[in-house]
């Protein structure tokens, strides 16, 4: 495999043959590659590593490969020329990747890092004209008995709170564990829409204290925002007084 890391802030993308995938190599390099361009073209600080998708029928992950020198492995389900929902698995794991992906087991905030990456989503599928699917994400993961407009975010935090930062959340949610981040993602989309270059830039200093153990979200918005330069700290703020902080 070549070794060698992307350039600037495009890193390079090694797709895994199998016959699975049952498309040409060349049409997912091009997908996959589309995702990485829209989101990577907004960031300022270059993610210098390598990503190596795999095909994968179960859930799709992404997992930081430590004996690679930092480099990632992906893992896709989508196949077939199901170009839509390539686009949004690779774009919610990709995200992951630029909030520097933090493992779940010890990361209390880990229902605020799938919000980012459920936006992450529908903001390329937008972008990518994939409205079909962008139109299928938003049924499926809009909540059956509530307006998402109606609903105010802080006081939904407040009511939800105990439930989100527990470890084991998404296994203790009886309804798609998704549709929480959903409505962050969609309380905190027009932020994205109208700073997109802070916006994944600022997403891009997400976890990069790993000091702490994260039981506190206020303490993991200040971190964030401690970390993150103060051209982008605009964005931070406006998330943290969305939440009260």
């Amino acid at each position: 495999m070549n070794n060698q890391k992307g350039v600037g802030t495009h890193p390079k993308i090694t797709i895994i043959p199998d016959r699975r995938w049952q498309q040409e190599t060349e049409d997912l390099q091009d997908i996959f590659e589309s995702v990485r361009d829209v989101l990577s073209g907004h960031i300022t600080r270059p993610l210098d590593s390598n990503i190596t998708i795999i095909y994968h029928e179960g859930q799709p992950q992404v997992k930081l490969y430590r004996r690679s020198n930092g480099d990632y492995k992906v893992w896709i389900s989508a196949n077939n020329y199901y170009r839509g929902q390539q686009v949004d698995q690779f774009s919610h794991e990709y995200a992951h990747i630029l909030a520097n992906y933090r493992d779940p087991e010890s990361n209390h905030q880990q229902w605020f890092e799938e919000s980012v990456c459920v936006l992450a989503s529908i903001y390329t599928l937008k972008r990518l004209n994939c409205s079909h699917l962008k139109n299928y994400v938003h049924k499926s993961l809009n909540p059956k008995d509530k307006n998402i407009d109606d609903i105010d975010l802080l006081k939904w935090y407040k009511r939800n709170k105990r439930g989100l930062e527990s470890l084991d959340w998404k296994e203790t949610e009886s309804i798609n564990p998704y549709e929480k981040p959903y409505i962050v993602s969609m309380k905190l989309m027009d932020i994205f829409e109208a700073h997109p270059d802070d916006a994944w830039s600022a997403v891009r200093y997400m976890n990069s204290d790993r000091e702490g153990k994260n039981e506190d979200f206020c303490a993991y918005l200040n971190a964030w925002h401690r970390c993150t330069p103060s051209k982008h700290q605009h964005i931070v703020e406006s998330i943290m007084g969305r939440f009260g902080r």
